[in-house]
């Protein structure tokens, strides 16, 4: 029996606080020229100095709520759940000097237990996730630290490996806001600053579940591809000079990203994705409905459209209003444009993405009928 995978439910959160460009303080401006070009307007911004509006974790949760509604699917069903985020709130494990050096050997468990470890910091988003739900202890739940690319190239991999998780709830989310303001300003550069014009916050969630392929079956992923190019890197992390490893995140590191590397590469991978699909799938770029491409700024988007000869009335953009999501991109404009009707139930839609894979570049492109 010829079985796919089909994406039953969406979802996707969006903090409430909406930061226009104008609204940066000095130190987080970049000159109007370089604003023009990245195109972001404004974004949705989960953190300031006062604190989280809601947490990495939260977003997702939300958000997974959502697709799993959407689905009609209860989470106690699922097999598989895939978190992944490159700004979890739990990134460290807040040890003092003696706790690690306990750690470094072997400890019983009331030794363990003394260190104070069970606090919930340092544990996988994913099984963070999967308490929340209340999944059933046969769910297996896995976290990817990675970045812009790696929604899609996760829902290939969901799609290989169908046979084995049947019900599976992808997540991805994006909090890069917590590194701009908790970062010194001494310590703020050229690249802090593009980030901080360049990012915005939300998280989104795909339910992918494995259906047989029956007679006038119009849903599920026609073709899928996923790959790494380790051979160069769009994004490094570098610890800030007044990171305390007895604190906790956000504010012990931040990003480094070759924003023109990004202009470069990015829409090379992607129509080079796109064009593989194509022809192992025999549709052509007529047949596409739907181009759903992660929009690292409008000057990348506008960069892939004329290389893949992709036409813009097909193409949902949102990084004028939303920025650059991360992982998250490409569910937020899958899930609008199927809650806005837009998206219909038997179109066809590309869906493609390209970033830091931590290291190398990650990259992948699904063709779905939705």
């Amino acid at each position: 029996m010829i079985e796919t995978s089909v994406v039953t439910g969406t979802g996707s959160y969006l903090p409430s606080k909406v930061l226009e460009t104008s609204e940066f303080p000095e130190q987080l401006r970049v000159p109007e020229r370089v604003a023009a070009k990245i195109g972001v307007n404004k974004r949705r911004q989960s953190y300031s100095p006062q604190g989280f509006e809601c947490r990495d974790e939260d977003m997702g949760y939300l958000a997974a709520m959502l697709a799993l509604e959407a689905a009609e699917l209860e989470p106690k069903y699922l097999n598989r759940i895939v978190v992944i985020s490159a700004t979890p709130t739990r990134l460290f494990t807040p040890l003092k000097e003696e706790a690690a050096i306990s750690l470094a050997g072997a400890v019983d468990q009331e030794e363990f237990d003394s260190l104070g470890l069970n606090d919930g910091y340092g544990s996988s988003p994913a099984h963070i996730l999967a308490s929340r739900l209340g999944v059933s202890r046969d769910c297996w739940a896995s976290y990817h630290f990675e970045g812009c690319g790696s929604l899609v190239w996760g829902l290939d991999e969901v799609h290989r490996m169908r046979e084995i998780f049947r019900r599976t709830l992808i997540v991805a989310s994006n909090t890069s806001s917590s590194f701009f303001y908790s970062i010194n300003p001494a310590s703020l550069d050229e690249n802090d600053r593009l980030n901080a014009n360049i990012f915005g916050d939300g998280a989104a969630a795909l339910v992918v579940q494995t259906w047989p392929v029956v007679d006038g079956m119009e849903r599920g992923i026609v073709s899928s591809q996923g790959d790494f190019d380790f051979s160069d890197s769009p994004v490094s992390t570098t610890v800030v000079d007044h990171w305390n490893p007895n604190e906790s995140y956000p504010g012990q590191f931040k990003f480094h990203v070759e924003h023109r590397k990004v202009l470069k590469s990015a829409p090379a991978y992607m129509q080079g994705t796109m064009e593989r699909i194509l022809s192992e799938s025999g549709f052509t770029l007529k047949d596409v409905d739907h181009f759903i491409v992660h929009q690292a700024s409008m000057a990348t988007l506008e960069a892939l459209l004329k290389l893949a000869r992709i036409p813009r009335e097909k193409v949902p953009i949102n990084v004028d209003k939303y920025g650059n999501t991360s992982a998250a991109s490409t569910g937020i404009i899958l899930d609008e444009g199927i809650r806005s009707g837009r998206i219909k139930k038997g179109d066809l839609a590309m869906v493609l993405g390209a970033g830091g894979g931590f290291p190398g570049w990650q990259y992948g492109g699904v063709l779905l009928r939705v």
